[in-house]
């Protein structure tokens, strides 16, 4: 259906460029129609969408928005878990089902809070917002969120908006007030269903006091702090385009019906229409935002394109509230942690791992406890991995390679594996923690392989692990984990592409670290030289003993830093000593920073990460 002075949109021409394939339209059956009782696996939207590209990926890319943060403080970590767990799904389509997606994000840098926060702080708003906006960015790359194929900014689609807001208004359903353009609830509901998505029943006696199914401050936004409320034809009647007040005209633009800005839920729906075109195949966004915003944004779709059948989005993604001490984290009750304040003392790894354990569209409960939890799973998963490549080198060279039943066994379940993580992945809606509990079977099963037949090469019988095996175990557990966006698997994954074998990683760490042990053994030589006559000149600059304390501060620095970057940990054992093995980058200092030097004369110890 074509519109008006509205080309089709960009990224839908694009992923129309390959090859059309008319692939059904998901049903939105499920979620228009679930409650507390059966919302669950089964009726999730996302598994016909997830079986249809399990089945045969379309040729034609699957137009997915999310809804972005409004840009006028810092994202915490509520938000990130919805982006987080929005960054997981997006990997399983593109990098497990190979579904090609373009996936666009809105950013808010024009609302209410962003002026208030402005006018608080003196500062101008759009420079407040492109702060924000940046800030929000790079914390999304340090959780390694995936970046988006188009970043859409409101300001930057005012047109745009002004002739979406045009278009509803000729359809016959807006309206004009002293304060503003309304959408028109009444007349929509002659021709259309209002008010299409159900929410969740997530009220918790704990969070009474917190707005249920509603973003924070979101129930300011429908209607209370709308100047001339009065002339509104019906309550559920939400603005389109809000004229200036006093003290507004930094963020303002003209239009038919005079100067202003859009409403909040306009933006989404006028800037999907620019760059997607008529039709989404997945919208998402955290389950607060399932009313008002999407059901004003069906809404006003259905009544720009005076249809709704297809549907405007085939399948709607929201993603579970995140609670702490049983209240819902927001800013609104000052009971948020920062994305930033979290990543000074802990690993974005296992705030992902935190996410992986729960379902995405499940409410769940984040404490300290329980991100320790997470990161001892890692752990389990990491050391596995290392454990498998330290001794597949040794086996594979070493070792017997004939199989044997224990070796088609191991392999059978590891087959087995496979198929339950994509019944997981698929029929199952994403349902990581199965994912993870199959997976932590599994390498509780090659740990039992690891040591059979464990002993010295000349006292070996045959056996033994075979070294093809492990490898094959710790391949899959590294590549599964790492697609789901575990950054530090990303390095275990590199030994099975081509580029380096196991044995060069292994010939390399071993060349670096054996040289840092010989200059460390040369620089504790010198360290404990005195002069003959006695005299204490050890800290003295250009003396023997204290270019040895450089060197040693350089080694420590090479054994804390630049090793670890590269998955290395090296363990100092005594002079000219010490052992490795590769490790997460990420969780490696932590082990690295309790080491003391223990050498007599000698006491360093080693620079610790921030808490």
């Amino acid at each position: 259906m074509s519109f008006p002075g509205r080309p089709r949109g960009a990224l839908e021409t694009l992923a129309r460029s390959t090859y059309f394939v008319n692939l059904p339209r998901l049903t939105l059956s499920a979620v228009l129609t679930r409650n507390r009782r059966h919302f669950g696996a089964s009726s999730s939207p996302l598994i016909p969408l997830l079986k249809k590209s399990a089945e045969r990926p379309s040729l034609e890319a699957l137009k997915w928005y999310a809804c972005g943060p409004t840009v006028y403080d810092s994202a915490h970590l509520g938000h990130a878990r919805t982006y987080v767990s929005q960054d997981v799904i997006r990997r399983v389509l593109t990098d497990f089902l190979g579904q090609d997606v373009i996936f666009v994000m809105g950013i808010t840098d024009v609302d209410d809070k962003i002026l208030q926060r402005a006018m608080e702080r003196k500062e101008d708003p759009r420079a407040l917002a492109r702060r924000y906006e940046a800030d929000f960015l790079a914390d999304m790359r340090a959780l390694n969120v995936l970046e988006p194929s188009a970043l859409v900014r409101v300001t930057e689609h005012i047109r745009d908006i002004i002739d979406y807001i045009k278009q509803i208004d000729t359809n016959g359903m807006a309206y004009e007030t002293s304060s503003g353009v309304y959408f028109d609830v009444r007349a929509f509901s002659k021709k259309f269903a209002y008010g299409k998505l159900k929410t969740k029943d997530r009220v918790r006696s704990a969070n009474a006091e917190a707005p249920v199914g509603r973003e924070e401050g979101q129930q300011e936004r429908i209607g209370v702090d709308v100047v001339g409320m009065d002339e509104k034809k019906d309550l559920r009647d939400f603005v389109l385009w809000k004229f200036n007040k006093p003290g507004e005209a930094a963020m303002s633009w003209d239009s038919p019906w005079g100067r202003g800005r859009p409403g909040w839920h306009i933006e989404c729906s006028a800037m999907t229409q620019h760059l997607l075109g008529p039709h989404l195949d997945i919208h998402s966004g955290g389950v607060d935002l399932c009313f008002p915003h999407h059901t004003n944004e069906i809404a006003q779709s259905d009544a720009f394109r005076m249809s709704e059948d297809p549907a405007w989005v085939g399948a709607w993604l929201h993603t579970g509230h995140l609670y702490i001490k049983g209240l819902k984290m927001s800013k609104s009750l000052k009971n948020f942690i920062s994305v930033r304040e979290f990543l000074a003392g802990h690993d974005a790894d296992d705030f992902r791992m935190f996410c992986l354990q729960r379902r995405f569209d499940a409410d769940v409960d984040y404490s300290e406890s329980a991100l320790l939890e997470a990161r001892s799973l890692r752990q389990v998963f990491i050391n596995f991995v290392s454990l498998a490549q330290q001794r597949v080198h040794v086996l594979s060279r070493d070792g017997c390679k004939r199989w044997g039943a224990k070796e088609f066994e191991i392999m059978a379940e590891l087959a087995r594996v496979k198929v339950g993580v994509r019944k997981a992945f698929v029929q199952g809606g994403l349902d990581t923690p199965q994912v993870l509990r199959l997976l932590r079977d599994l390498v509780g099963l090659g740990h039992e392989y690891l040591r059979q037949g464990d002993g010295k090469a000349e006292e070996r019988d045959g056996t033994e692990a075979r070294g093809e095996v492990v490898s094959n175990l710790a391949a899959y557990v590294a590549k599964l984990l790492a697609l789901l966006g575990l950054r530090c698997f990303n390095q275990f994954t590199l030994l099975h592409r081509g580029s380096l074998s196991g044995a060069d990683v292994e010939s390399l760490a071993k060349s670096l670290v054996d040289f840092r042990a010989r200059v460390r053994a040369a620089a504790l030589e010198g360290r404990r030289r005195r002069p003959r006559d006695g005299s204490d000149v050890e800290e003295k600059e250009g003396t023997t003993a204290a270019l040895a304390q450089r060197l040693l501060v350089l080694c420590d620095e090479f054994r804390e830093r630049d090793l670890i970057e590269l998955g290395i940990q090296v363990k100092d054992t005594g002079v000219g000593e010490c052992s490795w093995t590769l490790a997460s980058p990420s969780s490696a200092p932590c082990e690295a920073a309790d080491q003391k030097l223990d050498v007599p004369g000698v006491t360093l110890l080693a620079s610790r990460r921030p808490k």
